[in-house]
């Protein structure tokens, strides 16, 4: 009686984050402002017919078919687009929680997880619109989620079935429709393949075939007539010089525009789990040295709030978008040591970060691998801006995976600390609530 009871207390907090979510969706103005608007103007002015928009599409700008075809047929039915929205976006929340809290079901440590959530900013969801945002990048990340929990089932199960083939190609097919997804899904199949051979198990078939359909989906991206008229059209709009600039200096726009957007302002998602960093690191830790640290990228972190690098990290909030956009980073020069300084910062805050990790978890090798991979290949998402032209104007939207591995990051932690001390999980509310009175103003101002 007492697991039953146990079981669902645990639950409740996914359940409070559905009907939450959804009723924020059933609000907004999906569909009517932004790249919405445009999306739904255009379906309808084609009669609706969706086979000779996706063509048209395919010909003259991406490869995001799947994208693309639940973006127009969405902006026709809103209510439909907010109750699948959510509950997708739930389901995940609540599949990545039963990855970091396994056999634990009690309500503590899901509370603490899933109230995170609710201080992720709004503009996460509707940069560009709120179905266009969230069909370019929760659903794909979510679908790519889903196959990720299937593999980790696998996993604990030993056992593969044709339900967990079919789940990966069906879903691995609509995930790789986003290039960042499919980038950051073919290395997690290439991991899941050696971890299943290293183990002597005979289930890499799984993490194989999705492997298999990302590489389809470069070829497809690579090969789409569209996507090279839409980059040279995002080069001559945003980033006129973009193709002149050398590998060095597109990683580090990329490299300081995703520091910097964590650092520059306060980000309670992100100073949280630096908190959660040190306590860990304090509590699980006798060594000084790496006591000390644990602390440097909240220290860091607390420099560039209050020290003003303008000069320096050159990140406009505002532009004209009518005019072409031009931004190289903090253009470090050997000649000045001080333009170094910002870089130099944030290199020490991310090894900083690797240490204390693999400290906190090198008992156990395999899962500090698998840890240390969530932040890395969170960074490596957005990093993947590099080379792209929008890579500022696109904002916070291409943060999004990001995000998602720095509460993913966090569960782990708060799983660490209830271990110890579950008392000091008290700091989590102020947080969470921060955030999300954050976004009740925005969301009245919307």
């Amino acid at each position: 009686m007492e697991k039953k009871e146990s079981r669902s207390y645990g639950l409740v907090p996914y359940l409070i984050l559905l009907v939450s979510f959804f009723a924020v969706l059933a609000v907004v103005k999906a569909g009517r402002v932004g790249d919405d608007a445009w999306f739904r103007e255009t379906f309808e002015e084609m009669d609706r017919d969706l086979p000779r928009y996706l063509s048209e599409r395919y010909e003259s700008w991406t490869s995001r078919m799947f994208i693309e075809a639940i973006t127009v047929l969405f902006t026709c039915h809103v209510k439909l687009w907010a109750f699948l929205t959510a509950l997708l976006y739930s389901l995940c929340v609540f599949l990545t929680g039963r990855m970091i809290f396994a056999q634990d079901r009690g309500l503590i440590g899901h509370l603490a997880f899933v109230s995170v959530f609710f201080a992720l900013p709004r503009s996460l969801f509707s940069g560009a619109g709120w179905i266009s945002t969230t069909a370019n990048y929760l659903w794909p990340v979510s679908l790519m989620l889903i196959v990720v929990y299937d593999m980790y089932v696998i996993n604990m199960k030993e056992k593969i079935t044709l339900k967990d083939i079919l789940l990966t190609i069906c879903l691995s097919l609509c995930a790789v429709s986003s290039e960042m997804v499919c980038s950051i899904f073919f290395i997690i199949s290439v991991f899941g393949i050696v971890t299943f051979i290293r183990k002597g198990k005979k289930l890499w078939i799984q993490p194989a075939l999705s492997c298999l359909i990302c590489i389809c989906g470069f070829a497809v991206i690579l090969t789409c007539p569209g996507n090279m008229i839409r980059r040279s059209a995002e080069v001559t709009s945003w980033f006129p010089d973009f193709d002149s600039l050398d590998l060095f200096t597109k990683l580090e726009i990329g490299f300081s525009s995703t520091m910097s957007h964590f650092t520059a302002e306060f980000s309670p998602v992100f100073m949280l789990l630096l908190v959660l960093l040190a306590i860990c690191t304090f509590l699980y830790s006798e060594k000084k040295i790496i006591r000390l640290v644990s602390l440097l990228p909240l220290l860091i972190n607390l420099v560039f709030l209050f020290v003003r690098f303008d000069n320096l990290v050159i990140a406009p909030k505002e532009f004209d978008t009518a005019l072409p956009f031009i931004n190289y980073g903090t253009m470090p020069d050997i000649t000045h040591p001080v333009t170094l300084l910002p870089d130099t910062l944030f290199i020490i805050m991310a090894a900083s970060v690797v240490t204390v990790l693999i400290e906190l978890y090198k008992e156990e090798k395999n899962k500090c691998l698998m840890i240390i991979m969530i932040p890395v290949l969170g960074f490596a998402s957005r990093m993947i801006m590099s080379f792209s032209p929008t890579v500022w104007v696109s904002g916070i939207r291409t943060f999004y995976m990001m995000y998602l591995s720095v509460i993913v990051l966090s569960g782990i932690l708060i799983k660490k600390v209830m271990d110890k001390k579950p008392a000091l999980l008290a700091v989590i509310p102020f947080f969470a609530a921060y955030g999300a009175l954050q976004n009740i103003i925005e969301y009245l101002s919307y």
